[in-house]
């Protein structure tokens, strides 16, 4: 019996994730972590998102069996995203910064005085080129 409710427990576990995955990448704002979508897909995102999980929140034992689920991994996901788009949103705004800096520290007196051009000689360079 106790073979029996020890094999449960590990098909269970399996099966937890298993749904917990799917329902991830039904989700639209999940799809970094869908396979199956290949224009959103992110392959190290996921790899990261899913060694974290496994390391945090899944206990084995000395078989490799799933005994242990600690967390969900669709929440661990989920936080895995919206970790992503703060350090994304962070980004884009640290570089309008340093862009308005950049713009703000420029130079904006001109190297040298323009040069007047005399349209007379460029008119005659012009003529000289065409007709030779």
């Amino acid at each position: 019996m106790e073979v029996q409710q020890y094999s449960n427990l590990i098909a269970n576990n399996e099966q937890t994730l298993i749904s917990e995955f799917e329902q991830a990448k039904a989700n639209p704002d999940l799809q970094i972590f869908n396979p199956d979508n290949k224009d959103q897909f992110n392959e190290r995102v996921y790899n990261k998102a899913v060694k974290d999980y496994n390391a945090g929140y899944v206990g084995y034992d000395q078989n490799g069996n799933m005994t242990e689920i600690k967390g969900s991994l669709y929440e661990h996901l989920q936080e895995t995203a919206d970790l992503l788009k703060g350090a994304s949103r962070s980004g884009a705004v640290q570089q309008v910064r340093a862009s308005k800096n950049v713009r703000r520290n420029a130079d904006t007196k001109p190297a040298a005085s323009p040069q007047r051009v005399d349209h007379r000689k460029t008119q005659s360079l012009t003529y000289c080129l065409l007709t030779n």
